[in-house]
């Protein structure tokens, strides 16, 4: 999503002339945001996604097919199975997301206290950047699927159209929170107002949410701020309960983003404070985990994360076994390092 939040992306589907442009489309684009624009896809349509692509391998088992050829299909899957006031043009709906660069933003505000009102703009990194939204003929907006839970229901959907400058959720009044983009299965960011994300930090300290969306939510804030369309302090108000976090998926999905805003920090005042900081959520999870390479595959991948952020923010003790593993190496060059913190041993971080 980092990459598709540029000017100089690409959408997935684009004329090609030459062999070079046929090069240029194999990338992260045509094939990251291809696989999590087809994985919303299938969470939105359900049992009709696996029938609809069944239907299209053996229609186009011996022959050629093109993207109009799986929306079509889609498509007859889709409406065999819903009442049709239900909106089931599947290509209509995906050209939104193939034929133009980029993703949108959904904001939330409690406009009254039985609404929540929606609105849709593309999301850039870059505070600074300019576009023109007839470059594109959507105009940099999507048709985007809303999953969404509230303090007092389970999973429900809705749509924000392209064409709907705003959409209401309507809830009972005593309702205390809502939460989008369940699971993380939309190509999306969700911005809520900073009451809102103080209510879902809470949520996660004490972990009501599960870990997909607690991750999401850790993601979105932190790139929320570095494109300057959420506060900081409110951003970094959602971390605090990464020092009770033991999931491998919340972790992994901030780590970059905290180490990233180390090395921005680094010349500053503020970075051994932060870096203080950022070890007060860390020192928990990588007390508990080690170094051993022990437990199963996700334990093994979150020790690698939060090695690589314990050492990178000055953690005298990862730092110290750092050079523990790399000095007996050095002696002893069959000396096994332990698995997945190679890179942390021999970079020092």
């Amino acid at each position: 999503m980092k990459i598709d939040s540029r000017l100089s992306s690409h959408p997935i589907v684009k004329n090609v002339n030459t062999p070079d442009q046929i090069n240029a489309m194999f990338d992260a684009i045509s094939y990251r945001k291809g696989s999590s624009v087809l994985r919303m896809l299938e969470d939105f349509m359900g049992d009709s996604f696996q029938a609809g692509i069944n239907a299209f391998l053996k229609k186009y088992a011996y022959a050629n097919a093109v993207t109009k050829d799986l929306w079509t299909e889609l498509t007859l899957s889709w409406e065999g199975n819903h009442p049709e006031e239900e909106k089931g043009d599947v290509g209509a709906i995906m050209d939104t997301w193939t034929r133009q660069m980029g993703y949108p933003v959904v904001n939330v505000v409690r406009s009254a206290p039985d609404t929540f009102t929606l609105t849709q703009e593309r999301f850039l990194q870059d505070p600074t950047a300019e576009y023109d939204p007839s470059e594109s003929e959507f105009g940099y907006r999507w048709d985007i699927p809303i999953g969404y839970i509230t303090s007092h229901s389970p999973l429900k959907k809705t749509w924000h159209y392209l064409e709907q400058e705003s959409v209401q959720i309507k809830v009972d009044p005593e309702v205390s929170w809502v939460k989008l983009n369940i699971n993380q299965k939309g190509y999306y960011r969700v911005n809520y107002e900073p009451a809102m994300w103080d209510q879902l930090a809470d949520l996660c300290a004490e972990q009501v949410l599960h870990p997909p969306d607690r991750a999401n939510l850790y993601n979105d804030a932190l790139a929320l701020a570095d494109a300057e369309l959420l506060d900081y302090p409110v951003a970094l108000n959602l971390t605090r309960s990464l020092a009770f976090e033991t999931d491998y998926v919340p972790w992994t999905a901030v780590v970059g983003q905290l180490i990233e805003m180390e090395k921005l920090l680094l010349e500053t005042i503020v970075n051994q404070p932060f870096s203080d900081y950022v070890l007060t959520l860390v020192e928990p999870i990588y007390s508990s985990l080690g170094w051993a390479d022990t437990g199963d595959h996700l334990q093994k991948l979150l020790r690698t994360d939060v090695v690589s952020i314990a050492c990178a923010s000055g953690s005298k003790g990862c730092l110290q076994e750092a050079a523990t593993e790399l000095g007996s190496w050095i002696n002893d060059s069959t000396y096994p390092l332990p698995l997945g913190t190679k890179r942390q041993v021999c970079e020092g971080e």
